[in-house]
């Protein structure tokens, strides 16, 4: 490490001991100015076109970052305005101009000369402002706007470069040497220079973009790369994206590509989760607000509600689909593809994500049969580690691989804490990422101290022989060191862990008024009331995660609510949220602005996280335009291991690691593992024991007859089998009239060999994929398959054993179901039905789980359910016992999940059109858990939370109101609405209410 290196490590040290509010060290200001020279001299030649490398600039952005932060009565830089411009000024020329923001937010504009004034007016061009104070700052807008050609521009700026090198300071000298830099690049990213000519269209078009604010006068690095790959121009990509490189930005730039081509008429956006789903809509929303274009977020229920509401008419239109719905739309309507320009797999890496993977790598598969290979396919994530074997496979390799993304050096601190027993207090060793190949740790010693947090308990205490509480107790006081400075999210990676950590942050913050006000410090108290009232409408006021709401400390989980999760994640987008509990539901694809990331474990259980995990994770840390620095901090747990363990993890972190090749679900079936994930000691499932012919003829049936109630583990593992084998039989069904063209053998062979599964597999496992295949080719056969009921069955999602028994199901049974427009009354004769589909749900108190679905169909709360269970004594459901946490999981995957997609497999068997409209509004109650249709119409429009949707049907008063008609009273009534559910109306959902309009 060079000496300048050296002195930037300390700034960079007294800046952290800022951060965790301790006493900083020795601050050596006449030191650290010396650098200035250094740092000015690598920023003028770079200015006069001399070879400077780019982590000189970036050195130096960084020592103007850090000199202007550090704040103490010693330094008198501190948030210095000039050096905070020069600072944001390297940044920008160095290629970070979200860095660059960050700087310019702590510019005061009244210490500035007339030149710096200049210079900061053009590193502000990509902000919506569009009157400047200086000829040159209102000038280089005209021309991002397209109102004047850049020689013009150029013609200006050399004007006033005469007039100050001859009557200016050298400061003007630098200032405008740095404005002509900027401006330089910013050309070099204009939006109105690059996308005519990346997406092959009109300037005029762009133009009128940028004008109308459509879309940033400036590109992103990320987005230019993609725009010298051609995808703007109909490209077709493998695309690894780092986290924060602005991928949902993208998406839309993409889309407005080929709308600038005339070629958009239907685009498919395929997302793994209904949370991206809903993050990607409203983006898409937002920014197509103003365009005549239908963006539509179709819910998870396997109806054609797409082409009943939606469709067909002359507008392009997106959709916003999760990987089943879209399966389901392409057997429902074989046309559907017909007129499709773009499909957009997003978050891709879940290419190997259990059953939701099985399925991802079939409708790819279909796609590959029914899409021409001239239509544009993406596959983007931030987590791919083997890019060009998935280019090389999707959409047969006719396409391109973009893999790298320029990181940021000084972007992150990571660290972890320890406990030193011997002296019982916390140490914590922190490391930069620039120092990944050097021994560079810091200790900063005795930084967490013992707290009493009641008269008899002093926490934590790692005397016990369970250290689980005092890891606990741990975190909670390591939380507390970097509370009050940005956001903070603490991760868990079990949710069995979760609800203890909660608990343990609710017992102090109860006894920590100091605690408290750190957390709301970066809370917005009018938020935070709201949501945690929402909260306890739903859960009740005793649950531990609505006292944890009430006090800051924010939960993102499964086990909460979708509509509260959304709420709490544009808070926290707001900078209205201080502190934040999660699970990896975080890395699934949400952008938050947090500061500091304290990370638990770095297993699940006795599993690791993955690579690609602990990136996307990491990657939500210090958010590019938001902080320009992040902290990532592990717990170390006190095993023997565990320090060189973490250690070794946050050095492979640094030196970029190796992420996970991507695999596949389908392939898994061959992959013999233990039963329990959590236990490597447990029964190994081999593939001798389920691919025979017994299993294979029946796997729900003989699932049912051989595995004993007790063995839940290997019901499990055997469950997952039966479930892919099922939609392999499914995926063969919606190809049947092909396969029997021709060679019926070749053409099951290809069908097996285009899946991913085979392209990634070695010999013996392609041999038995293929025979896989055949056999159950065969076993359709056998069950007398044509090309009529194949059409039928394949429409439903399900196997075939599945098909014949709904089939014969609704035979014998249909004039005994679906008799009345009671949806109670239809539930209880559909019943029978859920019961012969479920295999788990057979061994349960059946009239229990009955009750709790009627009661959730009809809206009750989560905390009356957990109630109306405990009334009927001591039953266990999954073997859990009655609360919140059982109840959210029952609903979300058993009626949300489960339950509804059995309920669009039945719709497809009935013919009588009331009956079959019966069901689908059963289904579609099932589903959200409400039972009038303007509840429905009004948590399809977003307000989805079933309290919200119920009040506000309540107030419009008419069951029997269409879509438009209850979105015109809401716009009617907004003011009194808004008043009247104040108390417990987020401001997401406000947002929501304000944007509805009707329907064309």
């Amino acid at each position: 490490m060079n000496e300048n290196e050296k002195v930037l490590k300390k700034m960079w040290l007294n800046e952290k001991y800022g951060d965790l509010s301790e006493k900083r060290s020795n601050i050596d200001i006449g030191t650290w100015s010396e650098l200035f020279y250094f740092v000015m001299g690598s920023l003028t030649n770079f200015l006069i076109g001399d070879p400077i490398d780019s982590n000189d600039l970036q050195f130096s952005a960084k020592y103007l970052d850090l000199l202007t932060s550090v704040e103490d009565t010693k330094n008198k830089f501190y948030m210095d305005s000039k050096l905070c411009l020069y600072g944001a000024v390297l940044y920008y020329l160095a290629g970070y101009p979200g860095a660059s923001n960050v700087l310019l937010k702590n510019v005061n504009d009244s210490k500035l000369s007339y030149y710096e004034l200049i210079l900061l007016e053009v590193l502000s061009n990509d902000s919506k402002q569009k009157h400047k104070e200086t000829e040159i700052g209102n000038q280089t807008m005209k021309f991002l706007n397209g109102e004047i050609e850049k020689n013009e521009l150029f013609d200006i700026i050399s004007d006033e470069m005469n007039k100050a090198y001859q009557n200016g300071t050298d400061d003007d000298v630098i200032a405008i040497e740095s404005i002509f830099g900027v401006i330089k690049k910013e050309i070099e990213y204009a939006t109105i220079e690059l996308l005519p000519h990346f997406s092959n269209s009109s300037k005029d078009f762009w133009i009128d973009e940028v004008r109308s604010n459509k879309v940033v006068p400036l590109l992103w690095s990320s987005q230019k790369k993609l725009g010298e790959a051609g995808v703007f121009d109909n490209k077709s990509a493998v695309i690894q994206m780092p986290t924060g490189t602005g991928k949902t930005a993208s998406i839309s730039l993409i889309l407005r590509s080929k709308m600038a081509q005339g070629k958009l008429k239907t685009a498919i956006v395929v997302v793994p989760f209904k949370s991206i789903r809903d993050e990607i809509f409203n983006k898409l929303k937002h920014d197509f607000n103003d365009d005549k274009v239908n963006i539509n977020k179709l819910n998870e229920e396997m109806n054609d509600d797409y082409f009943s509401k939606n469709s067909r008419n002359d507008l392009p239109s997106v959709l916003i689909v999760t990987p089943e719905k879209l399966m389901f739309l392409i057997h429902v309507e074989e046309n559907i593809l017909d007129d499709v320009s773009t499909i957009i797999f997003d978050e891709a890496h879940q290419l190997d994500a259990g059953e939701r993977g099985v399925t991802f790598e079939l409708l790819q598969a279909t796609l590959d049969r029914l899409v021409d290979p001239k239509i544009q396919r993406l596959f983007i994530s931030a987590v791919i580690g083997n890019p060009q074997t998935i280019s090389e496979w999707f959409n047969s390799g006719k396409n391109i691989a973009i893999s790298s993304v320029k990181a940021k050096r000084y972007s992150n601190t990571y660290g972890f804490a320890k406990w030193d027993s011997k002296n019982n207090f916390g140490n914590l060793f922190l490391i930069r990422q620039e120092d990944a190949f050097d021994d560079g740790w810091v200790k900063i010693k005795n930084i967490i101290q013992p707290k009493r947090i009641t008269k008899n308990k002093t926490e934590p205490n790692f005397k016990r022989a369970n250290k689980s509480t005092a890891l606990r107790w741990e975190t909670v006081l390591l939380t507390e060191k970097f509370s009050g400075k940005g956001m903070v999210a603490v991760f868990v990676p079990r949710k069995d862990s979760l609800k203890n950590l909660a608990n343990e942050f609710v017992t102090y913050a109860d006894s920590n008024q100091k605690f408290e006000k750190n957390i709301l410090n970066d809370t917005l108290i009018s938020e935070k009331e709201k949501i945690s009232m929402l909260l306890q409408l739903n859960f009740g006021s005793d649950n531990v995660f609505v006292q944890a709401f009430k006090y800051g400390v924010f939960v993102h989980d499964r086990d909460i609510p979708l509509g509260i999760r959304n709420s709490i994640e544009y808070a926290a987008r707001k900078k209205h949220i201080g502190l934040l509990l999660c699970t990896t539901t975080l890395s699934q694809g949400v952008n938050l602005p947090i500061k500091t990331m304290i990370v638990t474990s770095l297993g699940n259980g006795k599993l690791q996280l993955k690579s690609r995990d602990i990136n996307n994770l990491i990657g939500r840390v210090g958010r590019s335009g938001i902080v320009n620095e992040g902290n990532t901090i592990f717990v170390e747990n006190n095993s023997k291991t565990s320090n060189t363990k973490i250690k070794t993890a946050i050095i492979t972190i640094m030196n970029n690691m190796k992420i996970e090749n991507l695999g596949s679900s389908l392939l898994d079936l061959f992959v013999e593992k233990p039963v329990n994930e959590f236990d490597y000691n447990s029964h190994i499932l081999t593939i001798d024991e389920w691919f025979n012919n017994d299993f294979l003829d029946d796997p729900n049936l003989w699932i049912r007859i051989n595995i004993k109630e007790s063995q839940r583990f290997l019901e499990k593992a055997y469950l997952e089998k039966a479930q892919t084998i099922e939609k392999i039989e499914n995926f063969l069904m919606s190809f049947w009239e092909i396969i029997q063209l021709g060679d019926i053998a070749d053409n099951v062979d290809d069908i097996a060999k285009n899946t991913y599964a085979y392209h990634i597999a070695n010999e013996k496992k392609k041999e038995l994929l293929i025979e896989l295949f055949h056999r159950l080719y065969d076993k359709l056969v056998k069950y007398n398959v044509n090309s009529t009921s194949a059409k039928l069955f394949s429409r439903t999602l399900c196997g075939i054993n599945d098909s014949i028994h709904m089939n014969k199901w609704v035979s014998e049974n249909i004039d005994n179901i679906l008799y009345s427009d009671d949806i109670n009354i239809n539930l209880v004769t559909i019943w029978p039905y859920i019961i012969l589909r479920d295999t788990i749900l057979q061994d349960e108190d059946q009239q229990t789980v009955l009750e709790l679905l009627k009661a959730w169909i009809n809206g009750e709360s989560y905390e009356l359910l957990v109630t109306r269970w405990k009334g009927f004594g001591d039953v266990k459901i999954h073997n859990k016992r009655a609360s919140i946490e059982s109840v959210v999981s029952i609903c979300e995957q058993d009626f949300q999940y489960n339950f509804s997609m059995y309920l669009s497999s039945l719709s497809e068997m009935i013919d009588d059109p009331v009956k079959k409209n019966r069901l689908i509004q059963l289904q579609e109650s099932v589903s959200v858990g409400l039972a009038k249709k303007s509840e429905k119409i009004v948590f399809g429009l977003g307000i989805n939370d079933r309290y919200l949707a119920r009040k506000i049907s309540e107030y419009i008063g008419n069951e029997d109101y269409e879509t438009n008609e209850i979105i015109n009273w809401i716009q009617d009534n907004k003011s009194i609405l808004k008043q009247q559910l104040n108390g417990f109306l987020p401001a997401y959902f406000t947002n929501i209410i304000d944007g509805l309009k009707s329907i064309v």
